[in-house]
């Protein structure tokens, strides 16, 4: 791995990990009806581990897990600063928390994103299929919505 790039577990009141929990929620209140954004602010953010990916020093990425009470664990906030997009920041990411999920004893990981009907999360969507997700129903604490799209990795 590149030497000037580290991965790290990380608070919602770190400097870096706030000014993408911030960008992450503009992003996507920008592009999701308010009905259908299910993005959580540094506030709403116990109970989830989070990471940080640091490039020279910078905060470029964030993701977390959230365990669930069925023995899954839920991939919450994953967002990549416009600045590190399109260098595989965000494969790098959910890479490390599908390690961290598996080496936990996760049997699965779940997860939300936009639907087709929302391009902004055309690039997401990809991702998680080539990293083996597959489409499924609503998971825990969401409902059916045109929206969001759901998917599930089986560890």
């Amino acid at each position: 791995m590149d030497p000037l790039i580290d991965l790290r577990p990380t608070t919602p009141d770190d400097p870096g990990t706030r000014l993408l929990i911030d960008a992450h929620l503009a992003f996507t209140r920008a592009v999701s009806p308010e009905e259908s954004c299910h993005s959580l602010g540094p506030e709403q953010m116990s109970g989830i581990d989070l990471y940080a990916l640091e490039e020279a020093g910078t905060v470029v990425a964030i993701g977390g897990l959230k365990p669930l009470n069925d023995g899954t664990v839920e991939v919450k906030s994953v967002h990549v600063s416009a600045a590190a997009r399109g260098r595989g920041m965000s494969r790098r990411m959910m890479s490390h928390l599908i390690g961290i999920a598996r080496a936990a004893g996760h049997g699965a990981m779940v997860l939300e994103t936009g639907s087709s009907r929302l391009p902004a999360f055309d690039a997401a969507r990809g991702l998680y299929l080539s990293l083996g997700f597959q489409p499924c129903g609503p998971i825990a604490g969401y409902v059916a919505d045109p929206l969001s799209d759901f998917f599930r990795l089986d560890l």
